[in-house]
This record gives structure tokens, C-alpha cells and sequence, in this order.
């Protein structure tokens, strides 16, 4: 896939989720189709649902304003979500199954 075809929001969602992915030693060109690089070890991944989650979890995140933020947990159903994450990309989380 190309640059060209990915809206702005599609890119900041697959920078997010480049940084779960690198906490799990992957990496991607620095050079080249980045975007294309990140959709297939997504596409490799047994976890994609919960990727796609915490994927999900860091958006809403970013989009609140930082003075009001002051959340380590997100209750969600019968799961928690546990983030760790910084405005610069680098994000780990997990969930947790109550």
C-alpha cells in the first residue's frame, strides 16, 4: 500500500501501533514503505484485536487535552486495560482479563 492511500488518521493510528510493535522487537524501514511495513507485522500478529485496542485507547488518549488526563486504567467490559504511554509514540500496554 501506498503513502497516498492512507488518510492522516490511518497514518497516526499505524504510528501507534509501530510503537506496541516495536516493544516486541519488530522493526520497520526508516526509508520506504513504512506504512505498507507496518500493515503486514500487524497482519503476522495472533493478538490483532487487542493490538487494535490498545491501538483504540491511545487515539481517545491523545485527543484529550494533557492538563486533564490523569488515567493509568481504562475499565472496559471485563477487561482493563493497562497503558503506558508518551505524546512521542513510544506506547506499551496489555490487557488484562478480570
Amino acid at each position: 500500500m501506498t503513502n497516498q492511500g492512507l488518510s492522516e488518521r490511518a497514518k497516526n493510528r499505524l504510528k501507534i501501533a509501530a510503537g506496541f510493535l516495536r516493544r516486541r522487537g519488530i522493526g520497520f524501514p526508516k526509508e520506504g514503505n513504512f506504512y505498507g511495513a507496518v500493515l503486514q507485522s500487524l497482519e503476522a500478529q495472533p493478538d490483532k484485536g487487542e493490538l487494535k485496542t490498545l491501538v483504540d485507547w491511545v487515539e481517545a488518549y491523545d485527543k484529550v487535552r494533557p492538563s486533564t488526563v490523569n488515567l493509568r486504567r481504562m475499565a472496559r467490559n471485563d477487561e482493563c486495560l493497562q497503558i503506558d504511554a508518551t505524546r512521542d509514540g513510544n506506547t506499551q500496554g496489555s490487557v488484562v482479563r478480570a
